[in-house]
């Protein structure tokens, strides 16, 4: 398995390319995933040919997400992660003279996406939100579906978490046909073998990166980088506006003439994953923004700086004998700028010295983790098989194989009937025409208790 060892901070970043090797000459792109979505998650981007032919793609998985390894730490947060991903990009050959593009999905990586364009704005081209969000209220969020999911104590009540996650990532109808039951089913597996109730510490640690202060109106002002932000409509979480509030903060975006911001009709947040969304709506819109910052003058500087690098292949990379603190301490010294703090104790050898997590919340940070940390090797474990997968799908447990809507809706209408439940999507329990239930915009327990409720009333009138 690919992985780049940050030795002075004792992570080991997993990591995954559309490249065996390095091509100098075309322009790269940098992938951050979703939050619970680590790198697998986005092969809709990595594996689509459109992208492959004039992009390098590199995605690691953030920490405590994939197959990263780390330690779980009060400190975290989206400069520690940024920082990180400089010192991996740099020991895989992605040098420093060499820009990049930042696609990032969901709210985590937005931010992390944020400090990138701030710390190393020389070198980010820009940037694409897929999806955005806004820590205080995904924070609420998580804190709720948090307590159903770590201490949960058994397969049933995990399942009634995971109904909670699936209507957060996919929408508020599950029957919603831009995802598959098999991408949901591949979600639930990855969910149950890296953060089941018996390794909540790691969830938990996930989850923290979404009580971080957001950047200042002062930082946002200092980000020129074109920016493009795509956004469903049919968010469980974030209304449309929340999306075009960012836009009025990135008002120096593109040299000041602000940050541009699509639509996606019927999309709800994870919209990079679902194959659906990502090869008609995602891939096609990020690749015309591309084409549109795109220098084409092969002698503009900036598209000089993309081929000033050595090659190399992905299964044999100069992952050891950087030294570190290079690449981290003129951002270092920026960062200690800006935010006005003390540079005493902050290593530039370490990406942990990014960390502007105050005294107090990194006690507090570290006081929760030791506490949903203590028990967790006895809390509950899902079955899986002798390769780590689930004994049961997820659609095997719930009624998901009986809700696919009963009228398919056009393929290229996002908005028609079916996709997210404003249409005539039903669901038929028992028989007779009491058991025809309109799904309406409600959330998976609420359905499943009206579930409940109709199957008792058939069997009495049975």
């Amino acid at each position: 398995m690919p992985h780049v060892t940050l030795e002075g901070s004792n992570i080991s970043l997993y990591y995954r390319s559309n490249f065996s090797k390095f091509n100098p000459s075309k322009s790269t792109i940098l992938l951050l995933h979703g939050v619970f979505f680590p790198v697998d998650f986005l092969a809709p981007q990595l594996e689509d040919e459109r992208f492959a032919g004039k992009f390098n793609m590199i995605a690691f998985d953030q920490l405590s997400c994939g197959q990263t390894i780390n330690p779980t730490d009060g400190r975290k947060d989206a400069y520690v992660e940024a920082a990180a991903i400089i010192v991996a990009l740099e020991k895989l050959g992605v040098r420093g003279s060499i820009p990049f593009h930042v696609f990032a999905a969901q709210g985590i990586s937005e931010q992390i996406a944020l400090r990138l364009a701030q710390l190393w704005s020389e070198r980010v081209l820009s940037l694409f939100f897929c999806g955005v969000g806004g820590p205080e209220e995904e924070m609420q969020w998580f804190r709720d579906v948090f307590q159903m999911w770590g201490y949960a104590s058994s397969q049933g009540e995990l399942d009634d978490a995971i109904a909670g996650m699936l209507v957060y990532a996919f929408g508020e109808n599950t029957t919603n046909r831009s995802t598959t039951i098999e991408e949901k089913d591949e979600a639930v597996a990855y969910w149950l073998q890296n953060i089941p109730p018996n390794k909540r510490a790691r969830m938990f640690d996930v989850g923290n990166a979404f009580s971080q202060p957001v950047l200042s109106d002062k930082e946002f002002a200092e980000i020129r980088q074109p920016v493009m932000i795509q956004h469903g409509d049919a968010h469980a979480v974030y209304p449309i506006t929340v999306a075009e509030h960012l836009v009025g903060r990135l008002k120096g975006a593109n040299d000041g003439r602000g940050a541009r911001l699509k639509v996606v009709p019927g999309a709800a947040d994870s919209i990079q994953y679902p194959k659906h969304f990502a090869s008609r709506y995602v891939n096609p819109t990020y690749l015309e923004f591309l084409q549109s910052v795109e220098p084409e003058d092969p002698n503009d500087p900036t598209a000089g700086a993309r081929s000033r690098s050595g090659t190399f292949s992905s299964t044999n990379l100069p992952t050891t004998g950087l030294e570190e603190g290079a690449v981290l301490k003129p951002a270092l010294e920026k960062l200690v700028k800006i935010k006005g703090i003390s540079m005493e104790g902050r290593d530039p050898v370490n990406a942990w010295s990014f960390s502007c997590v105050s005294q107090a919340d990194r006690a507090k940070t570290d006081e929760s983790l030791q506490e949903f940390a203590a028990g967790q090797e006895n809390a509950f474990s899902p079955a899986l098989d002798n390769k780590g997968r689930p004994l049961t799908k997820w659609s095997e447990r719930t009624l998901e194989a009986l809700m696919e809507p009963t009228t398919p809706r056009p393929d290229d209408d996002p908005a028609s009937p079916g996709l997210n439940g404003f249409g005539s999507t039903m669901l038929v329990v028992g028989e007779g025409a009491e058991g025809i239930i309109p799904l309406e915009r409600r959330a998976s327990t609420d359905w499943m208790k009206m579930v409940e409720k109709t199957e008792e009333t058939t069997s009495t009138k049975a």
